[in-house]
Formats: structure tokens, sequence, C-alpha cells
């Protein structure tokens, strides 16, 4: 098996290996993500060889993605904990409020079935433009399946912090591991790095200290990503997730109540502050 040291590579040989053309990194602010020193500073530059694939803004590129697996995962010999069924008491469905009506009628609709259906977005255009195009093992595309977080708390959250009172979270019973055809991935299923498991099986693979971690913050760039990848692991779910997995749901603040009741009246919604980072 090919072994990569990333800090023997050349940053113009980790460029043209990744096909990339690498300038000076420009890490995601974030709480507790510091400077880096100028001793950094080579890293931090091949970092960004891999920085799109373990940050889900690049190209999927078969090579690119087992370069990025290895270079990023190099060194990392703590025993991993893997996930035990037992753990995952619920997974998560981020949600405009709007939307909420419309999902309790049809279920969580797949990206391509919702677009036959009116209804806001909080995705990432950029994100979905990588998953559009995307096909899992099976060969169905990524578009096909509804998908789910293991944990909401998470970089996709982080991201929409801004609209948080227009969002609800989405409480689904972990029974939907057992929809056949269900899949999981090990993070970020837009990632050219992350791998698909049949459900529950999958499971075993899943860094559970990683997926539910309280920050994705590391002052190693490499593991930063790594991270931040593994904290958005998925459940993929063909087609639609029914409303009868659907068993609650969690809003930031109690002035967001009001309207999620109204919306949804038999879904049983609470604060969560955690959920979004209050």
């Amino acid at each position: 098996m090919l072994s990569l040291r990333y800090e023997s590579w050349p940053v113009a040989a980790l460029s043209r290996a990744c096909g990339t053309n690498i300038a000076q990194p420009e890490l995601p602010a974030k709480p507790g993500y510091g400077q880096q020193s100028d001793s950094h500073r080579d890293s931090d530059i091949k970092a960004r060889a891999v920085s799109k694939i373990v940050s889900n803004e690049a190209d999927a590129h078969p090579t690119h993605s087992r370069l990025a697996r290895n270079v990023v995962r190099h060194g990392q010999n703590a025993k991993r904990a893997p996930m035990e069924r037992s753990r995952v008491s619920e997974l998560h469905y981020i949600v405009p409020i709007v939307n909420l009506t419309s999902i309790m009628e049809r279920g969580i609709l797949s990206h391509r079935r919702a677009e036959t259906v009116d209804h806001a977005s909080v995705a990432d255009e950029n994100i979905q433009d990588l998953r559009r195009n995307k096909r899992v093992p099976n060969g169905r595309l990524l578009h096909d399946y509804a998908n789910t977080y293991f944990d909401a708390r998470n970089p996709m959250m982080y991201k929409r912090l801004a609209r948080r009172t227009e969002l609800a979270v989405i409480r689904i019973s972990p029974d939907i591991l057992d929809i056949p055809g269900a899949l999981i991935t090990d993070g970020n299923a837009a990632s050219g790095g992350t791998r698909f498991d049949p459900s529950p099986a999958g499971l075993t693979v899943l860094d559970e200290e990683r997926v539910y971690a309280v920050s994705w913050m590391d002052s190693d760039t490499w593991a930063y990503y790594e991270k931040k990848r593994q904290r958005c692991a998925e459940v993929l779910v063909p087609d639609v997730i029914a409303p009868s997995f659907l068993i609650g749901g969690y809003v930031c603040e109690q002035a967001v109540l009001g309207p999620c009741r109204d919306a949804a009246p038999d879904l049983e919604v609470v604060v969560s502050r955690r959920v979004f980072f209050s």
C-alpha cells in the first residue's frame, strides 16, 4: 500500500500530484483557530493541495481522493473507537422552517425529488454542484438520496448561523439505518476522500469520537480538514424518508417555537442551544 509522508513532499510536486495550483492558504476563521506561525507555512501551503478534497470543495477524482486519504491519515496511529449502534439515538436534517409543512406531508425528499416541489433551500450551491454528478458505489447519483447527519452541530450548521432563526433541525428515528439501500458515509458525501458503506454495517467504519466531537479545530492543518470532513458523516436513504420516521425537532430559541408549531403542529419541537452553537 502506498504510504505518503507529506513533510517530505516539495510544494511543487504535491501541487502537480493533486492537479492544482497551490497558493498561500486562507484558513477558515473559526473560534479557537489561531494564526499559523512562519514555521508552519510550508505545511499550510502543502495543505492547499488536498484541502479542496477533504474540506468538501474539490472534484472527486479517484487518484486525488486516494492521495488525500493517505496524506491526511498518515501518522494517525491512535486506536479509533468504532461507532456502536446504541450511540445513534437519532439522525438530523437541517431545514428552513417554511418547509416543515411540506416535509410532514411528503417526508424528507432526495434532492432530485425535491426539485419538483416548491421549497426554500439552505444548501451551499457550490457543494451541491459537486454532489449533483457524483455517483455512489452502487451506481446511483448522490442526489437520488435523502441525506441526514449524525449530529447537526457541524460545519454545515456553523456556516448557517446567521440564518439560525429561520432554521429547524428535524430529529429522525435511527430505524432509517435499516431501510433497504441506505448508506453510511464516513464524512461529508461531497468530499472526494469519503467512503460509502451499506447501512447499518457501515457504522463500524465511523470514528465515534470525531463524528460527535464538540469541535473539529486542530492546530495541525491536515488534521483540521480531516476532522471537519468526518464531523459531517451522513446516512443516505434512497428517494425519501417517510414522515413516520420523523420524531421531533430542535430550534435555536423560544421565539422560533411558535412558527415551527404552526407549520408542523404534530412535531414535538424544543429549544437546543447546543445544536445551534449558542
